[in-house]
């Protein structure tokens, strides 16, 4: 801790004693005014003591971070995502193979596992939550894709066909099968961030500055069931013509 300041003669500013009644530099009289004096000194080595006490807390980690750094949000969460997604194409594979190739089941079942079995991995997959939308976006597009393609492509084996329809009606419903895949995907992402994003609504404090992240949230939350309709929508199309 620095050493308390000193009293200060205010006529010429020279260290005075602490029972002086007359400056020893300038001479003058300075018996009433030591009370003062002695106040503000006392008042100094207070906010000196305060201004250290501020520096070592200043000084000392913001709570939450003793353990260490903050992990980023998406740490992890991009892998996790093609991990739900590479897990979503095979069990899509493996229905596909029963459904239509081992016991030619209704078109039906296909359609509605093809919906409930992207958004069902992403939900139970530990750890996917930390991905961006964006990153749903992107990983259910290639899902969509290349579920339906592979699809297509088995039936084609098995049947001589081509493997992509060459009629316009055939190109529709690939693509909206696709389509219905990959919204499954982003709609299990949206749903998890949904969640999120509403649990810590509840626990902000209602300034402006939070009523706007709010809104964004509450925004983003109207998503999953956007995205969830959409894909029942087109992966149930091509049922009813």
């Amino acid at each position: 801790m620095s050493a308390p300041p000193a009293l200060e003669c205010p006529f010429c500013t020279s260290e005075l004693p602490e029972a002086a009644i007359r400056c020893p530099a300038c001479g003058q009289d300075v018996a009433l005014i030591m009370p003062a004096l002695r106040r503000l000194k006392a008042h100094q080595a207070s906010i000196s003591a305060l201004r250290e006490e501020l520096e070592t807390l200043r000084q000392l980690p913001a709570p939450g971070s003793i353990a260490g750094p903050v992990a980023p949000e998406t740490d992890g969460g991009v892998a996790r995502v093609f991990a739900a997604a590479g897990l979503s194409y095979v069990l899509l594979l493996a229905i596909h193979y029963l459904a239509v190739i081992q016991f030619d089941l209704p078109n039906i079942v296909l359609r509605v596992a093809s919906i409930g079995v992207p958004c069902a991995v992403v939900l139970l997959l530990p750890g996917v939550n930390r991905a961006s939308l964006g990153a749903f976006a992107g990983t259910g597009l290639i899902l969509g894709l290349g579920a339906a393609i592979s699809m297509s492509a088995v039936v084609a084996a098995v049947d001589g066909v081509r493997v992509l329809p060459h009629d316009p009606r055939g190109q529709r419903e690939l693509a909206e099968y696709a389509g219905s895949i990959a919204l499954a995907h982003i709609a299990g992402g949206a749903i998890l961030r949904a969640r999120r994003n509403l649990s810590v609504t509840r626990t902000m404090r209602a300034n402006m500055t939070d009523k706007a992240a709010n809104a964004q949230r509450l925004a983003e939350a109207a998503l999953p069931l956007t995205a969830l309709l959409a894909s029942v929508y087109g992966g149930l199309r091509a049922l009813w013509g």
